[in-house]
């Protein structure tokens, strides 16, 4: 045999099938390959050793019955040893299951099927990945391997995630991307490596098969990864451990342009909801909703969250924390670990989330109910959860209103009023034929929970349907409650008196792409607020890049004197200033045009503005701008209609974005003027006008050297004194 040749042993549990014969067909004719045809039996009695091949393959296209005789036979316990010793092992379609009867896995895939492929269709490899050596020779991220017409078998994770795997690709459909059907998973085990591909790997028609020449190379690369025991660990997102380890595959998703640099964005993959933000021992734990197997949400009891997790000492940069909680199999939150909060009980920390449980995907039904953990050690890495609801059903008197679930019944808000010992809960719900709502809960332990009453039912519409992601916190001496519905978060100033609240005031938090926040009180003792900046791209754009989602940078919310909201970026975010380009007063009139403010430009900037209108119908401050103002983003000030707009119909070539208007309404000082604080982050911009309203929005330029920076007026003469430095990373 010639050294470079990859020995495998073809594992086979009883009679061969057409499959299992083509595939063996396929491995004689290769050149890279010597097979030999092994019986499980053989390896259990100890016949034939697994550690004289290179890697063993075991390629099922029938369901397998009793493979409980793995693990009493000893074959489990033997395979397990032969890879922990540096050994590969391919699981390919209805083989992938045995995970667990190997010991590889909790969670066995939830979708085993044997079934005829209908239309083309091969796999979705992860951008996060897109260096892993089984996709050294496929076309790209989608790559096709079956036709139409094939006798296949399909055993893939569809509504629960692997629990110790790393998911590699999703499937690839008729030319449309399904990544929340992980269909190729990886694990480890000591030194070696285990694959599992549930699809799409089939050889009984390879011969009339167009894409056979795709296909033969991915299932070569397979084995030859698994047969090299000098591999280098791919960075695996969803076990990730460790500084360096997060570096790694942080260093892959970074080569996207548009990441955000002093944003805190997850290592790769999904982010939504903040879920969690405590001061805890000296340091701040920002926890959020994520989906570690691919940078999608997940479609209706798709591919459920998990909680990631991050520290920081100043709010502003942050360290990468392994994943803090994941769905328990069989636990009320077997579907999803969705949002929650943190409180201090006495000095344990204690997670109130939302557990979903009991719906299929396709169909609509399920649970969704407050669960609770407790931190296991000082540096909340580690929880240990009860096992039951802490409210087992909503109230039975509302008819709640129900979409996709039983009822909509989720994200939690708990807190200790004053200094008693009374606890208090949120439940954002949503009263059918009313409006959203927020529930109020109190308990004296946080275990068991007495209903008391809705502090506040919304009308469907002027604020929407149903609450997401209540909270109430003291501002001076009222109460603000906020709630997100249809993409906006609205607030609401007013009194608590313990069981009802009584808004005399009402607004948005944000008018862009800002969403579901939570806040937390600082070293300092400001209500400081975090939120979810959406991609504002569509999911094929996400899946290229390999993340998706993003934090606000922190914002401080407080009242003034007469009693309105204000609104500013936390003093924090003022320490990433890394050199200040300029301080300047530019005179604007409509006949000079367009100024470029030389020395002013790059992607990650805070450019603090105060502009005089004076007679001028209009102001502008451009930002992304390429030379030739192709592509461009103004950011234009209209006095007359006291609002202010952002233009993103010119920010992006790319049709993957979108490209409507921003805007919201503005309030000038007693002077007149208008101070506008604009942070850009390469695709994210926040605007903060008078500390009053603030703007979130996502820009996608295609060009490197859309970077430029200009200011305008039209109709009329305007000032501007403006202050800009280019901003630092966090990482």
């Amino acid at each position: 045999m010639d050294s470079s040749t990859r020995s495998v042993g073809f594992l086979v549990a009883g009679e061969p099938t057409t499959e299992h014969r083509a595939a063996r067909e396929w491995l004689a004719d290769s050149e890279e390959i010597d097979a030999t045809t092994v019986r499980l039996g053989d390896v259990a009695d100890g016949s034939v050793d697994p550690r004289r091949f290179d890697a063993c393959w075991w390629h099922a296209d029938e369901p397998i019955r009793g493979a409980a005789w793995l693990r009493r036979s000893g074959v489990a316990e033997r395979i397990r040893e032969y890879v922990a010793g540096g050994g590969g092992l391919l699981l390919s379609h209805l083989a992938v299951p045995t995970v667990v009867d190997f010991g590889f896995d909790a969670i066995a895939p939830d979708t085993v099927v044997p079934t005829t492929g209908t239309v083309t269709s091969g796999f979705l490899a992860k951008a996060a990945h897109r260096d892993h050596p089984v996709f050294a020779n496929t076309p790209g991220l989608r790559f096709v391997t079956e036709r139409p017409g094939e006798r296949t078998a399909v055993a893939r994770y569809e509504q629960r995630l692997p629990k110790s795997g790393e998911v590699l690709a999703g499937n690839y459909v008729e030319g449309d991307d399904a990544p929340y059907e992980a269909t190729v998973v990886e694990w480890r085990e000591g030194d070696g490596t285990v694959i599992g591909v549930g699809a799409h790997l089939g050889f009984a028609d390879f011969g009339r098969n167009p894409y056979r020449s795709t296909l033969s190379r991915f299932a070569t690369d397979l084995l030859e990864y698994l047969s090299d025991r000098d591999r280098r660990p791919q960075p695996m997102t969803a076990q990730l451990r460790g500084r360096d380890a997060f570096r790694r595959v942080r260093s892959i998703v970074d080569r996207d342009p548009n990441r955000p640099r002093y944003h805190f964005c997850p290592p790769a993959n999904w982010q939504n909801d903040p879920s969690g933000i405590v001061r805890w021992n000296g340091s701040y734990h920002l926890f959020y909703n994520h989906n570690p197997a691919g940078p999608y949400h997940g479609t209706l009891h798709g591919v459920p969250n998990v909680k990631g997790h991050a520290v920081s000492p100043d709010l502003v940069r942050w360290e990468d924390r392994s994943i803090a909680l994941w769905p328990t199999e069989g636990g009320p939150d077997e579907q999803g670990t969705w949002t929650g909060c943190i409180v201090d009980d006495d000095g344990t920390p204690t997670f109130v989330y939302t557990g979903a449980s009991g719906g299929a995907r396709y169909s609509t039904g399920g649970r969704q109910r407050p669960c609770l953990a407790v931190a296991v050690d000082d540096d909340l890495d580690e929880w240990e959860k009860r096992s039951t609801p802490i409210v087992e059903d909503p109230p039975p008197e509302l008819d709640l209103v129900s979409w996709d679930w039983d009822e909509e019944f989720r994200d939690h808000c708990v807190w200790r009023e004053g200094d008693g010992d009374e606890w208090f809960q949120l439940i954002g719900s949503g009263i059918d034929g009313a409006g959203g709502a927020a529930l109020l809960y109190r308990s004296d332990d946080l275990e068991k929970w007495e209903y008391c009453n809705p502090i506040l039912v919304g009308d469907a519409d002027e604020t929407g349907t149903v609450w997401e992601c209540p909270e109430l916190f003291p501002v001076g001496d009222r109460h603000l409650l906020h709630v997100s519905c249809n993409s906006t978060v609205y607030y609401f100033l007013g009194e608590f008196d313990g069981r009802r609240f009584r808004p005399d005031r009402r607004g948005r938090l944000d008018y862009g792409d800002f969403y579901v926040p939570q806040t937390l009180r600082d070293e300092a003792g400001r209500r400081t607020a975090f939120g979810w900046v959406r991609s504002g791209r569509d999911t094929a754009a996400q899946w290229n890049a390999g993340w998706a989602g993003s934090m606000s940078i922190p914002r401080v919310l407080d009242v003034d004197a007469d009693g309105r909201l204000t609104i500013e970026p936390s003093p924090a975010v003022e320490s990433l200033r890394a050199e200040r380009l300029a301080r300047r007063r530019v005179d604007l009139s409509s006949a000079d045009g367009s100024v470029e403010l030389d020395g002013v430009s790059g992607t990650t900037l805070e450019v603090d503005l105060e502009i005089d209108p004076g007679g001028a119908s209009e102001v502008e401050l451009v930002v992304r701008r390429s030379p030739d103002g192709e592509e461009r983003t103004p950011i234009r000030y209209l006095p007359g209609e006291e609002r202010l707009v952002v233009d993103r119909s010119n920010a992006s070539r790319s049709a993957a974005v979108d490209d409507g208007p921003r805007s919201m309404p503005v309030e000038r000082s007693d002077e007149g003027a208008l101070r506008l604080r604009a942070f850009l982050d390469r695709s994210i911009l926040e605007l903060f006008a008078d500390e009053r309203r603030c703007l979130t929005t996502r820009v996608y330029p295609t060009r490197t050297d859309s970077t430029g920076v200009a200011l305008s007026a039209e109709g009329g003469r305007a000032t501007a004194s403006l202050t800009a430095w280019r901003m630092a990373s966090i990482w």
